[in-house]
């Protein structure tokens, strides 16, 4: 019996020199004074053997040197320094270029060290109607979905939190790794009030409120600043979702 050749749909890979890992070659991260952070680059390579790295540090009142080899750690495809940063000039970019037998990275991989904080706020938060069929809710209830986009993490890992009210009473408070959420269980006809910040080590953002109405009309309003009563700061705007919901937004400043 002759067996049948099996045929891949993608060729081998051919030698190629190292490039950067993942979808970008520059990246933020950052790191708080006086602590320790490990500064990684990844490549791809083939052959992936016999990596050799070198690194350039550009701190921020210009001044720029070679990372000493002694300093430098190596896993095969990624490569590290530890850095700690103990003035604002300790901050800047690092560059790490790689090379294998076939030659030498073309476009070095870069990491901007920025002194880490908190979050900012998440953007472009938009208020829909829930899909029926996707949520398990009493025919009278109401039931949303909630979407932002992230902002910046702060140079660190990040997470987000939804705090519904209605009546001035805490409903629903809810964790994500992203900025999208589905309420539902809320009752249909009154206020609800939405509140979205995003968190890491160092702290929270500011929060954002949206005071949610059933409406048929849909509304747009140029961004302004106004005063709350108890006197914060807010950035406010009023968005609308075509004949089902309208919403008004605040961005409540955390105070300094």
């Amino acid at each position: 019996m002759t067996q049948i050749p099996r045929y891949h749909n993608s060729l081998p890979a051919g030698p190629d020199a190292p490039v950067c890992a993942g979808t970008g070659r520059e990246r933020t991260q950052g790191a708080p004074r006086g602590s320790t952070a490990s500064i990684k680059c990844t490549v791809e390579a083939e052959p992936a053997e016999n990596i050799r790295w070198s690194w350039i540090r550009k701190r921020t009142d210009g001044t720029e040197e070679e990372v000493p080899d002694e300093d430098v750690r190596v896993d095969g495809l990624s490569s590290s320094v530890l850095v700690t940063p103990h003035t604002p000039e300790d901050y800047g970019r690092f560059l790490c270029v790689a090379s294998n037998d076939v030659g030498e990275q073309r476009e070095a991989c870069v990491v901007t060290l920025v002194p880490a904080g908190p979050p900012d706020a998440p953007t472009n938060c938009s208020v829909s109607p829930a899909d029926p069929s996707t949520v398990h809710a009493h025919p009278t209830s109401a039931a949303l979905t909630i979407t932002c986009l992230e902002g910046f993490d702060g140079g660190l890992p990040q997470h987000f939190t939804l705090e519904t009210w209605q009546d001035n009473e805490l409903i629903d408070n809810m964790t994500s790794m992203f900025p999208e959420w589905v309420v539902s269980g809320l009752r249909a006809g009154v206020g609800v009030t939405l509140r979205v910040a995003a968190h890491n080590s160092r702290g929270r953002s500011d929060a954002l409120r949206f005071e949610v109405h059933t409406a048929s009309a849909q509304h747009h309003a140029a961004p302004g600043t106004v005063k709350g009563g108890d006197g914060e700061k807010r950035e406010e705007r009023e968005t609308g979702m075509c004949g089902c919901v309208c919403a008004r937004f605040s961005l409540l400043f955390n105070p300094l």
